[in-house]
């Protein structure tokens, strides 16, 4: 994640939203088919890895559409992440109460999340890269 700063200045954000959200997606049933500790373990440093480098990107990604756009979105942009992931959590749930194995339900929140990054990578903003600022 400490890295994420700096390859998105150096490359822009959008790269890396679009490979931590495929990451997210395989690791997803990684952790659902987990049959040992170390292999848990290890599914789960790599969602980790990615969910945050995600998050940081998106976070970049959105302080460039607000110097585009001139005016403060960043509020909107947390507010419909955190309805995003109640509406998977809703999905997700809805399918256990129907009595479907979890490693079918991480399956099919895996499937969703991969559509959503297909079709909608294309859309993010096509942001200039720069220099990344120097590790203090």
């Amino acid at each position: 994640m400490p890295a994420t700063g700096i390859v998105a200045a150096r490359y822009s954000a959008r790269g890396i939203m679009a490979v931590t959200g495929v990451g997210l997606a395989v690791m997803l049933p990684l952790l659902a088919f987990s049959a040992t500790p170390w292999m848990l373990g290890a599914s789960l440093f790599v969602f980790g890895a990615s969910l945050g480098s995600l998050d940081v990107a998106m976070n970049i990604h959105g302080t460039d559409i607000e110097e585009r756009e001139a005016r403060s979105l960043m509020s909107n942009f947390h507010a419909h992440f955190s309805i995003g992931g109640g509406c998977g959590a809703g999905l997700i749930t809805l399918q256990l109460w129907a009595g479907m194995p979890y490693q079918s339900a991480a399956l099919v929140g895996a499937a969703v999340t991969l559509v959503t990054v297909v079709l909608y990578s294309p859309r993010l903003l096509r942001a200039r890269p720069g220099e990344p600022a120097p590790l203090v």
